[in-house]
């Protein structure tokens, strides 16, 4: 340990000298008598201790402690040295920044190796306790200032802390929180049985993280990312669970807007080819399962090109979105119709019985067809070509199936307007 011993009484100093160089452990101690010596000192030196008079020749009384402190800028333990006559001024230091003080002319070894020890330790508790202060400052700043709502519980899962955003999100503010359990934010009997879940994983020592729904005060319903984990003190012990969550509802309305547009036709609403695809090899699946038939018509329509290159785009995509609307209207909930693009749809029929099932609905289409389009206030009619194949009869793979029923709807086309054509059939079987 080195020291630097800042006393201007050579007698004062002789003796604080030679009680220091009797003491064990100690590497250099430096003697100065003025506070700028000190402070140039201390400027390119390492020191672990000052013993500083509070009278010096170029500074009195505490101002010699606050200059030491200020112009050094160092958090350095110091013991000051006073007359027996200036102990008010002593006990101000300490009040200032000193750790301990010593009466000179009546300090002894033993209480000097006593002082020296305890100053040490003192300022490195201070200094411990200054940083946990300034931990726990910049804990409650970020806590503040983030954007996630937290609020803290208690080892039996009562809430204790809250954040402003937390008040933000959930519309409740501290009292109303205050002691009540996580639980109470669920949407539901279900969501609350899973904050039970979640407080009993956290209790046995896991971290939780994942989706929740939760309720607004107004009673609003919103989807939150969770996270929660343990609170620990120094020595590993539970003090409590630290609960993070975000509004995440506009994400999932995004990432649900962006799942239909990979999936969904964006004029008509309908399902685009992915997903027409997807939804055919399923209903392949359960006609298999379940020994039936499913049907893959290909429809076109006739006459369309005319009427949108004559009354313009905005027409045509009126007369499309309303072709979609009549062609809903013709099928069962469990079938599925589509646009694969421009003026092509398709139909998916979903586990039926018979060939004459899928012809009934083509006559349906047809007739569904028949009353003029209004695009404009402009009235038009148009037409439909069908073609149609059945599963297993005409293939078992969707390929398959997919070609034949393409191929049959341009015969129907060749052969007649508005009319249907079943693969392998007789041309004149499906005419208006």
């Amino acid at each position: 340990m080195n020291l630097l011993l800042v006393e201007d009484n050579r007698a004062d100093a002789a003796l604080i000298l030679a009680m220091i160089r009797q003491l064990a452990g100690l590497g250099a101690v430096e003697h100065v008598q003025r506070l700028a010596e000190a402070v140039v000192h201390l400027a390119d030196r390492e020191c672990d201790l000052v013993l500083l008079d509070l009278g010096l020749p170029d500074s009195q009384g505490l101002d010699t402690l606050r200059q030491l402190l200020a112009q050094t800028g160092k958090q350095l333990p110091v013991v000051v040295l006073t007359g027996l006559d200036d102990r008010e001024s002593a006990l101000a230091a300490i009040r200032d920044g000193a750790q301990d003080y010593l009466i000179k002319g009546m300090t002894d070894l033993q209480l000097l190796e006593r002082t020296i020890s305890y100053a040490q330790e003192r300022h490195r508790l201070r200094g411990a306790l200054d940083k946990s202060m300034e931990r726990m400052r910049l804990a409650a700043r970020v806590m503040a200032a983030t954007m996630e709502a937290i609020f803290v519980t208690d080892c039996d899962f009562r809430i204790i802390e809250i954040n402003p955003a937390f008040i933000d999100i959930t519309g409740l503010c501290f009292k109303e929180v205050l002691g009540e359990r996580p639980e109470i934010f669920g949407a539901g009997h279900y969501e609350v049985e899973r904050y039970l879940e979640i407080s009993s994983i956290v209790k046995n020592g896991d971290f939780w993280q994942g989706e929740v729904w939760n309720r607004r005060k107004d009673g609003e319903v919103y989807a939150a990312w969770l996270s929660v984990s343990a609170l620990k003190d120094e020595h590993g012990q539970g003090q409590g669970y630290v609960w993070i969550f975000m509004d995440i509802t506009q994400r999932k309305l995004v990432e649900e807007h962006l799942k239909k547009m990979a999936h969904y036709d964006v004029l008509t609403g309908l399902p685009n080819r992915a997903l027409f695809l997807d939804r055919l090899a399923h209903a392949l699946l359960r006609a298999k399962r379940s020994g039936s038939r499913a049907a893959v018509m290909f429809l076109d329509l006739d006459k369309f090109k005319p009427v949108n290159d004559a009354l313009g785009h905005d027409a045509g995509d009126e007369i499309l979105r309303e072709v979609g609307e009549r062609l809903r209207g013709c099928v069962r909930e469990s079938d599925t119709v589509a646009r694969l693009g421009g003026d092509e749809f398709t139909i998916i029929l979903d586990q039926i019985e018979q060939e004459a099932d899928a012809v009934w609905i083509a006559q349906k289409v047809l007739a569904a067809m028949k009353p003029a389009f209004y695009p404009k206030n402009v009235e038009c009619f148009i037409g439909l070509s069908i073609g149609i194949s059945i599963y297993p009869e005409h293939g078992s793979d969707s390929e398959t199936l997919m070609k034949k029923a393409d191929g049959s709807m341009y015969l129907a086309k060749v052969e007649a307007d508005h009319s249907y054509r079943l693969y392998g059939g007789n041309p004149d079987d499906g005419r208006e």
